[in-house]
Parts: C-alpha cells; sequence; structure tokens
C-alpha cells in the first residue's frame, strides 16, 4: 500500500521500518517494492501519539492484539466481560440495555440521518444510534450463565464475546505525546506483516480471498500482483466503542508490526491503532486502514483481481472523501453504492 499525503503535526518517533522489509508488502515473498504516490490523500486532522507498545494477546489476525488486552476477535472483546449479574443465573442487570444510547456511525454527522436515510433497519447499522432508531430496551444476550452474564458496560446489546456497537468506553487523553499527521487508505492488498519474514516473531496478520472472509495461506501470492490470491480481509474495518473512541488498523513505518499506538485528534477523538502494513509516507504519518479511503497506487480493489469489482473507489489517492470534500451526504452514497451488500466494509465506511 502506499502512504497518504501528509496532514499537520510534526515530526514523530521514529524506529527502523517493520521487518527491513520494502514498502506495501509489495510483490514479493518478503515484501517487495511499492508504487509512488500517497494513497491518503487529504489528511485527517494531525494527531497527538503514544505508543502502546506490543499487544500482550500476541499475533495480528483477525483483531488479535489491536486492543491492549490482546485485542478482539471479530468485533468481540471490546467491552468487558458482560457484566455479572449477582449469583449467576439470571442476572439483575442482564437482559436489557442500562444505558441505550446514541453511537453516530463513523464519518456521520448525526443519527438523524439513519432515519432521514433508511438506515435504522439496515443490516450493518448494528447497535449504532440505537435510541434514535428505538431500539433501547431489547434484550440482549447477556444475563444468564454462572456469574459472568449481566449488561455490557456501556449498555447496547451484550454478544458473548464482549458486545459491539453502542458502548461507553473511553481512555484518558494522552499527556506529553509527539505529532503525527494521519490520512487514510483500503488498496485491499496483501499487508506487509502478513508476511512471516516480517511479523517479528509473532503470528503474521491473516489475508483472505476475494469475498473478504475465508482465509488463505500465508504463503499466498499478494492479490496486488497479478494472479495473486491474497487480499486485505474485512477484519480490517474500524470499529467505534464510545462516543470517543474507536479501534482500527494502520500502515505505519517507524514501529514494528503488531505495536499499538494511541491517536488523540484535536476535534476531541481518540483512535487505538495497530500497525500491519507500511508504506510510502513520512515517519510520523498514520495511514488508517478505512473502506474508501483510496485505493492508492497498489490497487487489488478494482484491479488485478477487482476484489469489489466495477465500482466507484472515489480519487485514487483519497477515496471518496477526496471526491466528495465535506458533503457528507455525498460520502454516504458512495460508501452505499460501492459497499451496500457488504455490512462490514459499510460500517467501517
Amino acid at each position: 500500500m502506499d502512504g497518504g499525503n501528509s496532514g499537520d503535526g510534526a515530526a514523530g518517533s521514529s524506529s527502523s521500518p517493520l521487518g527491513g522489509a520494502p514498502p506495501s508488502g509489495g510483490t514479493s515473498s518478503t515484501g517487495g517494492t511499492d508504487g509512488p504516490g500517497p494513497s491518503g490523500g487529504v489528511s485527517s486532522g494531525g494527531a497527538t501519539v503514544a505508543s502502546g507498545g506490543q499487544p500482550s494477546g500476541g499475533g495480528l489476525s483477525n483483531r488479535g492484539g489491536a486492543e491492549p488486552s490482546g485485542g478482539t476477535s471479530n468485533r468481540g472483546g471490546a467491552r468487558s466481560s458482560g457484566g455479572t449479574g449477582p449469583g449467576g443465573g439470571t442476572s439483575a442487570t442482564g437482559g436489557t440495555s442500562a444505558n441505550c444510547t446514541d453511537i453516530v456511525p463513523p464519518g456521520n454527522d448525526s443519527c438523524a440521518n439513519a432515519v432521514e436515510w433508511g438506515w435504522c433497519t439496515a443490516d450493518w447499522i448494528g447497535d449504532y444510534c440505537a435510541a434514535t432508531c428505538g431500539r433501547c430496551g431489547s434484550t440482549s444476550s447477556g444475563g444468564t450463565g454462572s456469574g459472568t452474564g449481566g449488561s455490557a458496560t456501556g449498555g447496547g446489546s451484550a454478544s458473548p464475546t464482549g458486545g459491539t456497537g453502542s458502548g461507553n468506553l473511553s481512555v484518558p487523553r494522552l499527556n506529553g505525546g509527539q505529532q503525527a499527521s494521519t490520512t487514510r487508505y483500503w488498496d485491499c492488498c496483501k499487508p506487509s506483516c502478513a508476511w512471516r519474514a516480517n511479523a517479528g516473531g509473532k503470528n503474521p496478520a491473516t489475508t483472505c480471498g476475494k469475498d473478504g472472509n475465508s482465509t488463505v495461506g500465508e504463503d499466498a501470492r499478494n492479490a496486488c500482483e497479478s494472479g495473486g490470491t491474497a487480499f486485505q480481509c474485512n477484519w480490517g474495518v474500524p470499529w467505534q466503542v464510545g462516543p470517543s473512541l474507536s479501534y482500527g488498523y494502520v500502515a505505519f513505518n517507524s514501529g514494528g508490526c503488531g505495536t499499538c499506538y494511541q491517536l488523540d485528534f484535536p476535534n476531541g477523538k481518540t483512535m487505538i491503532v495497530q500497525a500491519i502494513n507500511i508504506g510510502a509516507m513520512s515517519g510520523s504519518n498514520f495511514d488508517l486502514l478505512i473502506p474508501g479511503g483510496g485505493v492508492g497506487a497498489m490497487n487489488a480493489c478494482t484491479q488485478n483481481g477487482a476484489m469489489w469489482g466495477n465500482v466507484d473507489a472515489g480519487v485514487q489517492h483519497g477515496g471518496f472523501l477526496a471526491s466528495c470534500g465535506p458533503n457528507m451526504s455525498c460520502i454516504t452514497d458512495m460508501c452505499r453504492n460501492a459497499f451496500g451488500s457488504n455490512a462490514a466494509l459499510m460500517a467501517g465506511c
């Protein structure tokens, strides 16, 4: 993948590139080469960043290690264990959400849009905009079991792996962090950290077939090469766990595979990210993995296997936001047209 245009912010910390491999995961078993030019386009803004070190859960696949506690599995684990009910059995606090709140889908202005644009009944909406869409009070899957049931920590529905959607998780803002810039991309390519040689002794990131879900062998050829079958998996989409907190993945040149970072943005939002790729950008730039963020020079989304088929992927370096500017209705329409049948990518977009 390629890095993005640098945003505002001073230079950040530096260390050797991931595993010493050439940028982007590229076209060979050791990382290969990268094409010219940024994929991030217009910067998402400056961010204050601090490294969280290596995740204690190990590994780089299926959201493992993206969170400080070792990450979540398929969006589970971002919440606590589901709360505790007195004495086990049917929990006094289980069954219904205690603090049903509105969590706006990433990149949108308000939950009023969910009603206006008919999102409330869409499969991808999940627990976003629960109050506005009238889903408060719905039963959760927590509330039973031997003292480990109950309601999910921040409200919303609880899943067996920890709950998703409208939580109220937060982390303290950084004190003394370094300045960095952020851009965005989603090139559908096999990430650099999917090669064992680049993974620094950890399990490499998993890669998927063209459907974005079925895994392929770690030695599978990068889909950015002609005839390659290893694509970026849908697990790479960002996800929100609180009004101001999200998790996700990045390409970053100044830290090792699997290293986690906290990004504090000037607008009060925070994102915890894990490095799974590298690219052609400055050492202080974090290129956020976001569907519709720009296919870049190493494009497996609409070329070399066409993971998405014949869709409008937006501006090559910058994606939907670069195509639409601040027009959220335009961006939403592009997301829907490209990913309307893919709940995971739609939510991430």
